[in-house]
């Protein structure tokens, strides 16, 4: 950790040091979609920490369109853009962006060096040029993810994958095809929305046997490749499921799903960000290793947790179980153990003021006996006194 923030250092010094780059932010998706913001977050977080950049953010909006179709009509775009700009560098965030960039957009971006993120590891990626491109994979434990749901439904015959009609829909179908087939119990049914309409796929949804699974992606077209939200997608899916849903590559879970991953946008564009801080350092994209971070931490949702009757103590060690009523003990145990402790502190508090004030009272009451004793014996001392004198008087 130190080195690593000492080798920012390094390269932020090294950057600020240089003239202001301008830098072309090729999104894939539109402005708005929360993982799109948060890759842009990300970017601006740590590269406006390191100096002065000029960011100049578009959207191929790949999921309201007809990508790749509307190629020819994105090259034109781009074309008019960089003929009145003098790039330096060229972030783009997923597949659809960086496919555009490298392989559709005809060489409009001559040799710029260009830094990719949230794209998966396939044929896309096997294929770059390395001595311009470097970047960040978007890596899911789809494996460690079905042995999980294998091992809290050991029951389980048929494996339903649904994937949505879109670059990283097919990565996420082979994905999960892969991982299944590795189990021989396991018969795979595939719900491609790049071949079925999304009412088709939720009309074989309903019939599903009840010793199934369901493995899906995020759904965002279909056949028809109209852009439906996540209300109409993957939620609409997952409601007429009758059976537990997975979602390896889904961040907001609920509404269905049992389980998904923390993918955090944020985090691939600040890596993203501090790669282009070393390409502008000097360091050539091809000595800049891909980053991929397969991370196996798991999001379960309470309500479906307890719909499909697994106790929290049978997930994984690390796992973050997610919409939990706000009712719930355990979540404000620290307040309660606070407040008991407090209540404790106030009956000892209480219990020993009563005690001082019993002992003071005695000691009042055994003081106020000795003075009336005291009292008593001087009256009769004086009586003596008296009688005495007149003794002595009447003898003279």
């Amino acid at each position: 950790m130190i080195f690593r923030f000492l080798l920012l250092a390094l390269v932020t010094s090294a950057c600020l040091l240089a003239s202001d780059k301008k830098i072309l932010v090729v999104h894939s998706y539109h402005a708005g979609y929360e993982w799109t913001d948060e890759l842009s977050r990300g970017i601006k977080a740590t590269l406006g920490k390191a100096g002065k950049f000029e960011l100049w953010f578009e959207f191929l909006n790949a999921r309201r369109r007809n990508y790749p179709e509307d190629a020819e009509e994105l090259r034109q775009y781009f074309t008019g853009i960089q003929k009145t700009n003098q790039f330096d560098l060229i972030i783009t965030s997923d597949d659809e962006a960086l496919d555009f960039v490298v392989n559709r957009s005809n060489g409009i971006f001559g040799n710029l060096p260009i830094v990719f993120c949230g794209v998966g590891a396939g044929k896309l990626t096997e294929s770059l040029a390395r001595e311009r491109v470097t970047g960040v994979l978007e890596q899911f434990p789809t494996p460690q993810f079905l042995d999980l749901a294998l091992k809290l439904f050991p029951k389980t015959k048929t494996l339903y994958i649904i994937n949505d009609n879109s670059p990283l829909g097919r990565f996420l179908k082979n994905e999960f095809s892969v991982a299944a087939a590795a189990k021989k119990q396991l018969t795979v049914r595939n719900l491609d929305g790049g071949a079925q309409t999304l009412g088709e796929i939720k009309a074989q949804l309903t019939n599903i046997p009840a010793d199934s699974l369901v493995f899906t992606s995020q759904f965002r077209q279909d056949l028809n490749k109209k852009f439906v939200a996540a209300a109409d997608g993957e939620y609409s899916l997952a409601s007429v499921a009758r059976v537990p849903v997975f979602g390896p590559a889904i961040t907001k879970i609920g509404n269905g799903i049992l389980a998904g991953t923390p993918n955090d946008g944020f985090d691939h564009g600040r890596l993203a960000a501090e790669m282009v801080l070393k390409v502008f350092a000097g360091k050539s994209p091809k000595n800049i290793p891909l980053f991929a971070d397969p991370s196996e931490h798991f999001l379960f949702d309470h309500s479906e947790l307890t719909r499909w009757k697994v106790r929290e103590r049978n997930l994984p060690q690390g796992s973050t179980v997610v919409n939990k009523p706000p009712s719930s003990v355990l979540d404000y145990w620290p307040l309660i153990a606070a407040a008991s402790l407090f209540a404790c502190f106030q009956t000892i508090v209480i219990v020993a003021l009563g005690k001082n004030m019993l002992h003071r009272k005695r000691a009042q009451k055994e003081l106020s006996g000795a003075l009336a004793d005291l009292q008593v014996a001087l009256k009769k001392a004086g009586e003596a006194a008296e009688l005495k004198g007149r003794f002595v008087a009447n003898i003279s």
